[in-house]
């Protein structure tokens, strides 16, 4: 009996190597390709949501967060079948800002010089990162 250490697995890994690292290499650029890609959307997605007007940016979150409300009442109807009550409570109070501020936001849409959810985004980055420091620091939050 003979093992595939001779010439044979030799001569197999120098036809059969070079092409599959080649291929390998290529798979790996289209994937990196394919993700750019998918950022590079997501942003255009992002500026082209900077330039809507401010009316219709809440009555998107107002319909959002309507939406998502009722399925979490559905949710909280069947008996929590998805979600755990606490991640369903959750969702449900970002869900009742949502509407809020879409409801109110709208409403005074003529009057507001802001948005208040960036204003809200950048509070909460604010807050969650002194959170970090104070864990990082302390070690308990």
């Amino acid at each position: 009996m003979s093992d595939n250490t001779g010439f044979g697995s030799f001569l197999v890994a120098y036809i059969f190597g070079p092409p599959l690292i080649y291929l390998a290499v290529v798979l790996s650029f289209f994937l990196l390709e394919c993700i750019l890609r998918m950022l590079r959307r997501g942003l255009a997605w992002f500026w082209r949501w900077r330039s809507v007007p401010l009316r219709e940016k809440n009555m998107t979150r107002a319909t959002g967060g309507a939406f998502a409300l009722v399925a979490c009442m559905v949710m909280v109807a069947h008996g929590f079948p998805l979600l755990g009550p606490t991640l369903t409570a959750g969702i449900a109070l970002f869900a009742l800002l949502y509407l809020v501020v879409g409801i109110v936001g709208t409403l005074r849409a003529e009057t507001l010089t802001f948005d208040p959810m960036a204003v809200f985004w950048r509070c909460a980055v604010v807050i969650g990162g002194a959170a970090l420091l104070v864990y990082a620091k302390t070690g308990w939050l």
